[in-house]
């Protein structure tokens, strides 16, 4: 009994640990949270910031002077070519009537190499302005080594036929040529000087406009 004649009732205790545990719980969550939202926030704002950089890069591009975005002035090309500096693959390979041939076979003259497939929309497209090019050209220390990646031999004369082509056609049914210049895409092409060093490479399909602009100024040195 009590002193004012009520029942003493004892007090609930407070579990003090497992109070803590909950809040440190709740603090871990909100933490959570928050990190998430501000990595988000931080995603998008990068996100933007790079689209702001593509555009700004479209829009110099497009304000370039002629004579600082293409040799010549020409902005029509359907690709560009890089700028490099390294000696020719040592490549040898079959052409299309069985005899092995091989890239320092042409040592002295301007060679331009282009990796390509029967089934490849942009090397199709890209076949008649390759031949006019050659065609206009083969007389002044030019050549074309079209290398074919892969197709059997009949079907590659079938399309050469077709499309009436006249340079040289190599096959490469293990890959070689991608090997040796270390791409795999297609169509991919490299223009080597006269001496045996690439000078230009480029991937994806090309038109006369950008091989004049870029080799024929090799024929004249």
């Amino acid at each position: 009994m009590s002193l004012n004649g009520k029942d003493h009732l004892p007090r609930k205790k407070t579990s003090y640990p497992l109070l803590l545990m909950a809040v440190g719980g709740s603090l871990v969550i909100l933490a959570a949270i928050i990190y998430s939202l501000t990595n988000h926030v931080f995603v998008f704002a990068s996100s933007v910031s790079a689209n702001d950089q593509v555009e700004q890069n479209q829009s110099a591009a497009s304000q370039a002077e002629p004579d600082q975005a293409e040799p010549g002035g020409n902005q029509s090309y359907l690709t560009r070519p890089v700028e490099v500096n390294f000696i020719a693959p040592d490549l040898s390979l079959k052409n299309l009537q069985g005899e092995q041939v091989a890239l320092s076979d042409y040592l002295g003259k301007v060679v331009l190499v282009n990796n390509w497939a029967t089934w490849c929309p942009p090397c199709r497209a890209e076949m008649p302005a390759l031949n006019d090019y050659f065609q206009k050209h083969k007389d002044q220390g030019f050549t074309l080594i079209a290398i074919e990646a892969g197709d059997p031999a009949q079907d590659v004369q079938q399309f050469i036929d077709a499309y009436h082509l006249t340079f040289h056609i190599w096959l490469d049914p293990n890959g070689d040529a991608l090997s040796a210049f270390h791409n795999g895409d297609l169509p991919s092409s490299y223009v080597i000087d006269k001496s045996g060093t690439v000078r230009f490479a480029w991937v994806g399909e090309t038109g006369t406009d950008m091989l004049e602009d870029y080799i024929t100024p090799m024929l004249e040195q």
